[in-house]
């Protein structure tokens, strides 16, 4: 499934999504923070789950305008966000991976 990084998510009220930082939210970074920040229960990962999860991010999604994802891909990303981001990421991101 081929999917462009650069995608922006909006608020509830229809304008795009900015960070702390005040860069807008896209795909890539969305999917770059829940690949690469230790969330509840990853002290049970092991060090090859933690590996694949850092060589998605590098090997797809680092750097990149559109990441070309193997189903089992899409599977550990969807999860992932699921656990780190709120509704209004989650559910944007779940439409565009269905």
């Amino acid at each position: 499934m081929k999917i462009d990084l650069t995608t922006t998510f909006i608020n509830e009220t229809g304008s795009t999504l900015k960070d702390g930082s005040g860069a807008e939210t896209t795909m890539e970074s969305v999917i770059t923070t829940s690949l690469l920040s230790p969330m509840k229960d990853d002290d049970k990962l092991s060090g090859d789950e933690k590996a694949e999860l850092f060589n998605l991010w590098f090997d797809k999604i680092r750097g990149k305008k559109e990441a070309d994802l193997k189903a089992e891909e899409v599977v550990k990303i969807k999860d992932r966000v699921g656990k780190a981001y709120a509704q209004i990421i989650v559910g944007q991101l779940f439409r565009i991976l269905d």
